[in-house]
């Protein structure tokens, strides 16, 4: 399952802290894998609940399942975006 979470409302939190609580919860609930995609600082955080979190650069490869992986930077360059 892959789920976009655009309605987020961190009022009562900093965003750091709104990623870090919502993966916590994903993660104890049994979610394996939870990625972040932050576009302000153009970084993927990418949690599982046995390893320690990764946070990549978005023009780095990330691996979704095995032999599935996105490059959002290497996207939004092929498209000419210029948020890339």
């Amino acid at each position: 399952m892959i789920e976009v979470d655009i309605a987020a409302d961190p009022t009562d939190v900093t965003n750091d802290s709104y990623i870090f609580q919502k993966t916590e919860k994903l993660l104890k609930f049994g979610v394996e894998k939870v990625i972040w995609i932050t576009t302000q600082a153009k970084k993927v955080t990418v949690a599982t609940a046995n390893d320690d979190w990764q946070v990549k650069d978005w023009h780095k490869d990330v691996d979704i399942l095995n032999g599935i992986s996105f490059n959002i930077g290497r996207y939004l360059t092929q498209k000419g975006s210029p948020f890339a």
